[in-house]
């Protein structure tokens, strides 16, 4: 799979869509943009996320990504599988997570078993986020 990241999408309201390629190339470039309010933009409001090794959801989430992604990690993710049933969705991703720390470079490698939800408004937000670290350490260690 050759990644576009280039995908045009609304960074106002962004949608993940129905198309699992173009929903996973706005994950990416939203998650490499450093910005931690548009990275969260892509979740609901009571969407849980473990990416900090803590179940988070709302303002904690939010506070979590702005601090993390303010350190600049670039990620790469390959989606492996996608199964939609009406307005949700199961995908699982396999990524890499490269980091320039005070430590020195890290990088994190895993996959990811998130859902996603179809809102009235027809967009496609994140409301599961579930990744799991195979090999190097989670962002919270």
């Amino acid at each position: 799979m050759i990644y576009n990241l280039e995908t045009d999408f609304d960074r106002s309201k962004p949608d993940l869509t129905d198309d699992q390629y173009i929903q996973n190339e706005i994950f990416m470039q939203a998650f490499n943009s450093g910005e931690g309010a548009l990275f969260d933009s892509l979740y609901r409001e009571d969407s849980i996320s473990n990416f900090s090794g803590k179940q988070l959801t709302g303002e904690a989430r939010l506070a979590f990504f702005k601090e993390y992604l303010a350190t600049k990690p670039v990620s790469l993710a390959t989606l492996t599988k996608w199964y939609v049933a009406g307005d949700v969705a199961l995908i699982k991703v396999e990524y890499i997570i490269d980091n320039q720390g005070p430590d020195g470079r890290s990088r994190v490698e895993g996959y990811c078993t998130d859902v996603l939800r179809r809102g009235e408004d027809g967009r496609w937000l994140m409301a599961i986020d579930r990744p799991v670290a195979t090999t190097g350490r989670p962002p919270s260690q």
